[in-house]
């Protein structure tokens, strides 16, 4: 068998595992708890400024990790760990992956 096929059937594997199956199960239940944190976060940052970020953090009462830049990837990392962070209140035996994914995916869906 080709190395490709084995890195395949391995993949195969992976996605078809219980542990995985749970994680999947785990992110889709997130996702509901995530629509509504994403959805409050957007209108309290509308136009996705410094000021508004931080201000939307203060709302909360989250301390930003960092610094937040005036760029758009400073910005987007800012608003992912601000809901993470409100979703991991919901949801602390959560993994923070699973929680970012779920954020993401919240994200991705919201209309």
């Amino acid at each position: 068998m080709s190395w490709l096929t084995t890195l395949f059937k391995d993949m195969k594997n992976l996605f078809l595992s219980d542990k995985a199956k749970a994680l999947e199960h785990e992110i889709a239940t997130l996702v509901v708890k995530a629509a509504p944190i994403v959805a409050a976060i957007s209108l309290k940052v509308p136009n996705k400024t410094v000021q508004e970020i931080a201000h939307a953090y203060t709302a909360y009462a989250v301390q930003p990790a960092t610094s937040i830049a005036d760029d758009p990837t400073s910005i987007g990392n800012a608003m992912l760990n601000l809901g993470t962070t409100l979703l991991q209140k919901l949801s602390p035996n959560s993994t923070v992956t699973a929680l970012n994914t779920a954020i993401q995916l919240a994200v991705a869906t919201q209309k």
